[in-house]
């Protein structure tokens, strides 16, 4: 503030009487604090200042060019009318107003240009940035059509099976008619898509150990509780801190494809004329009792072995199409004279094969054969023709003996052969005799033909 000042000092400012007390920063222009410092240098050049005598104001100012600009405005501004020097270090430079309004106006037009700089620069990046928000905007809405029109369905869901997103594809392989509806459901209750709760434990498990799976073949629970057959492909998809976050999953309908799988492998294990089991099917099952009466000592099988009577002399009288449903009414007996748990088979031609599990007594296969020749032997109409037909068996009690289950159908096929040739009896129970007799029949016939 002013403490003292000369009359000099006071018309140097249009003062009438002495500004004691004023801030001297005010003389200038008020505001304009970080100009302080030079404000005293120059308040002391102006208390020397004789007016009568002096026309030039020597001012020693330190700092950038730009601050001594500014407070030599401020001087002319509140009434300095004189030539100011300014000392900038060794050099003296006489300053006049003319050359203080344009080196002001130098420094403006550097500031203005400055600021346009500053603003183009800002609505470039403004511009870049909305280029940005709209191409992002555009890839949201591509990728938000290939979620909502994707022919398989894409979900989302969380560790709790909370449904987070969901597309129509799923929806409707849930049987839902709308997103919404399927969102709406799953608030309501947890999201257990899977149908079997082993499955989707193991879904889970390999998810958490894997981080992902690949064709995982389920069955997910419709709106009506009844389950369809999908395939599947999921990750886990985890936060910075390795946390599971949710996992996300592509999963499509393969119910088709299961039936049609299914139908192969019916096709390829069953006989396509009777339904009944084939070969394949039939070994397949006999290996299975070998292996539990090798576990098991106390669990017992036998085999019968089926030609039928008389076949030949229907089918070359009343023809193939008559033959095969003499085929087909057979195979229909044999499944009504045995037990749920046996299992029935027809090899080809007019063959067939009982496997008979679990009998406590060996008479029980015996008791099976007599039951089958007596429904055969009874007369059914085929085209208008009153048929009857009977059946030779032969019959391998105690099987568990056998290692090999093609061994065991041989030996009751022998013994269905020496069944037909005898005639006495609808069957016949194998003995190792009937081996040793045909492998010495083999034997003779060899000798014969090698003279």
């Amino acid at each position: 503030r002013i403490k003292v000042c000369n009359e000099a000092f006071a018309k140097a400012f249009h003062f009438a009487h002495s500004p004691l007390n004023m801030p001297f920063v005010g003389l200038f222009n008020h505001g304009h604090t970080d100009l302080a410092p030079h404000a005293a240098v120059l308040y002391e050049a102006v208390l020397s200042l004789d007016l009568r005598h002096d026309s030039t104001l020597e001012v020693p100012l330190s700092g950038g060019g730009m601050e001594q600009r500014r407070l030599l405005l401020l001087a002319w501004g509140e009434g300095v009318r004189r030539s100011i020097v300014c000392m900038l270090g060794p050099a003296r430079l006489q300053c006049t107003l003319p050359a203080l309004q344009e080196a002001s106006e130098a420094a403006l037009q550097i500031e203005r240009q400055e600021l346009l700089r500053l603003n183009a620069q800002l609505r470039i990046e403004n511009a870049e940035r909305r280029a940005v928000a709209q191409a992002l905007r555009r890839a949201e809405s591509r990728y938000r059509d290939i979620f909502d029109n994707a022919g398989e369905g894409i979900f989302q869901w969380t560790p709790d099976w909370r449904l987070l997103a969901a597309n129509m594809s799923f929806a409707r392989m849930l049987g839902y008619a709308t997103v919404n509806a399927l969102q709406l459901s799953s608030r309501e209750k947890p999201f257990h898509f899977c149908y079997d709760k082993e499955v989707a434990h193991r879904l889970m498990v390999e998810l958490e150990s894997r981080g992902n799976v690949t064709n995982f073949e389920l069955q997910v629970q419709r709106s009506d509780g009844t389950p369809v057959w999908a395939g599947m492909s999921a990750r886990r998809v985890a936060g910075p801190d390795g946390v599971t976050n949710y996992y996300e999953a592509f999963i499509e309908n393969i119910a088709g494809r299961k039936s049609a799988e299914e139908k192969l492998i019916y096709q390829a294990f069953h006989d396509p004329l009777t339904g009944l089991a084939n070969r394949a099917l039939f070994l397949d099952r006999l290996r299975m009792a070998l292996r539990r009466g090798q576990r098991r000592p106390e669990f017992s099988f036998s085999v019968l072995y089926l030609d039928l009577d008389r076949f030949k002399i229907v089918n070359d009288s009343l023809g193939h199409s008559a033959g095969d449903e003499v085929l087909c009414r057979a195979a229909e007996v044999i499944r009504d004279c045995v037990r749920d748990v046996d299992t029935v088979a027809r090899f080809g031609g007019d063959e067939f094969a009982v496997l008979i599990e679990g009998t406590e007594r060996p008479s029980f296969a015996v008791h099976v054969a007599r039951r089958i020749h007596a429904a055969l032997v009874e007369p059914f109409t085929i085209r208008d023709q009153e048929v009857g037909i009977g059946a030779s068996v032969g019959i391998v009690l105690k099987a568990e003996d056998y290692t090999h289950a093609e061994d065991i159908l041989r030996d009751a096929d022998t013994a269905m052969y020496r069944s037909k040739v005898q005639r006495k009896l609808c069957y016949c129970i194998f003995s190792r005799r009937m081996r040793e007799e045909t492998m010495e029949s083999i034997s003779l016939e060899a000798d014969l033909r090698n003279g």
